[in-house]
């Protein structure tokens, strides 16, 4: 027989509270009232009850609001289990941790903490944790794509549901949350084995469609598990089109703008990061459904795209979210297809930091016969990571201008723009050309040409004119001709 966890009424208050605090507004300031406020309830519980329990729901509510990174929580978890005596305490830091490991990398790892936490919640009797052990279990399937044991355990996590009390299911917030979780996995499992058996068509749109209507039914008291789920919804749709080729763009469309509605009713980062991440890719499939018929368009929508992909980089980025790989890709993919769609025109000027003054006096040269260089000092951004900005740079590039000094060597980020370069002539045969000027110093020491680019013609010029001159014959386009205005 299910077993309802004995929690105090003060405890459960509390629990609540988390869960529900950023619903409390929507700004920065309103925030901060709630999460400082909650944390002195927290320190108030650790004093009168369990000091473990309290410790978990201060790690809780350091991660909802991205006061910890991701890697903090999880080590803060490890240490409350190595050392709690309370299950429960245990149980929540195990689904707490299991929650934030859920990339292909760690899918071993979560594996075994849910299985963990399911024996603590099972040891003990505590049967609506039992359904979400089990729950969180079919989530680990659809993960790994182990259909067989998602929809096992869906069904064991529905009928181990039956036997909590309906008072209970129908008004604890966790009980409400997994009734709408539940719902969500069946949708997820539809997509899934409609993929698979090459079954899917506009009814499985419809179908999904209305489960999860049912889950927004299910939760619509609880904001921040609605917007999660909502941003789901475009998401699941989002593999549909992708792996099925069903046209339900609109529809993740039409849930991705109800999603935008509740966004702005609380602050979390993740909800937020997951939400551009989303419409990041949705922006992408967009572009790519119209990319020969309406070039343009599309390349608009690739702007969206890499923007939004920014933004999820920005909100995964504060807690260091593995999930900061998905926003790299799809910034990396709008910027190649952008690049397909744009002819690049700027000139990537590649140099060692004590010749920056000659690099600057060829950047003036060339603004003045109307080229656009690229030169770090100009374009990169406060905050943009170096290597992303040097990519970024080199593919808003049609050549790249090496000044091999003595100074300059193969190594660290200058052997990165190399790299870089190589790969863009490779990639854009006849668009990109790589062009490398040798300079020798006052005591006559010439520099070394890279390795990678010595299999590329390389000029030694007498002077910075005749190099000017070099760089204007080897670039893959022109100016227009002189006229008079």
């Amino acid at each position: 027989m299910a077993v309802y966890v004995d929690l105090t009424d003060e405890c459960r208050e509390l629990c609540d509270r988390i869960r529900t605090s950023l619903a409390e507004g929507a700004t920065r300031y309103r925030a901060e009232r709630t999460y400082r406020r909650t944390k002195q309830d927290i320190e108030g519980y650790r004093q009168s009850c369990t000091p473990d329990l309290a410790e978990y729901f201060d790690i809780a509510l350091d991660q909802l609001f991205s006061k910890d990174s991701v890697d903090t929580t999880i080590r803060r978890c490890d240490e409350l289990v190595s050392r709690s005596q309370s299950d429960l305490a245990n149980w929540y830091a195990l689904a707490l941790r299991a929650r934030l490991t859920v990339i292909p990398q760690t899918l071993v790892a979560n594996a075994i903490t849910r299985s963990k936490a399911l024996d603590v919640a099972r040891r003990n009797g505590w049967g609506e944790l039992v359904v979400v052990s089990v729950a969180n279990w079919a989530f680990l399937g659809l993960l790994k794509e182990d259909l067989s044991v998602a929809r096992e355990k869906l069904e064991e996590a529905k009928i181990a549901l039956l036997a909590i009390p309906p008072e209970i299911a129908s008004t604890d917030s966790t009980m409400v949350g997994i009734r709408g979780r539940l719902v969500s996995h069946e949708a997820k499992l539809t997509i899934r084995e409609s993929i698979r058996d090459g079954s899917a068509d506009l009814d499985t749109v419809t179908q999904v469609n209305e489960s999860y209507e049912q889950v927004r039914t299910i939760i619509s008291e609880y904001d921040h598990m609605r917007t999660n789920y909502t941003i789901e919804w475009a998401d699941e749709l989002h593999r549909l089109h992708r792996e099925a080729g069903v046209n339900c763009l609109a529809d993740a469309g039409a849930a991705l703008e109800m999603a935008t509605t509740s966004l702005d009713s609380h602050v979390c980062d993740l909800c937020r990061g997951y939400f551009h991440q989303v419409r990041g890719n949705h922006w992408a499939a967009l572009a790519a459904a119209i990319a020969e018929l309406n070039p343009a368009a599309s390349l608009e929508q690739w702007g969206a795209s890499k923007r939004d992909g920014e933004k999820s980089l920005d909100f995964f980025g504060r807690t260091s979210h593995p999930y900061t790989a998905f926003a790299n890709e799809i910034i990396e993919r709008a910027e190649t297809e952008i690049a397909k769609l744009v002819k690049p025109d700027r000139i990537f000027l590649s140099h060692k930091g004590p010749d920056k003054a000659l690099a600057r006096r060829f950047r003036d040269a060339l603004e003045i016969f109307g080229f656009k260089p690229w030169l770090d000092e100009d374009a990169l951004k406060a905050g943009m990571p170096l290597d992303r900005a040097l990519l970024q740079g080199m593919k808003e590039s049609c050549a790249a201008v090496f000044f091999i000094t003595p100074d300059f060597d193969d190594a660290g980020y200058l052997a990165t723009e190399v790299d870089y370069a190589v790969n863009e002539e490779r990639e854009r045969k006849g668009e990109f050309s790589i062009i490398t000027l040798v300079f020798s110093d006052a005591a006559g020491k010439t520099g070394t040409v890279p390795e990678l680019l010595r299999r590329f013609v390389w000029k030694q010029p007498a002077s910075e004119l005749e190099a000017l001159a070099e760089i204007k014959r080897a670039l893959p386009l022109t100016l227009p001709a002189p006229r008079w205005p």
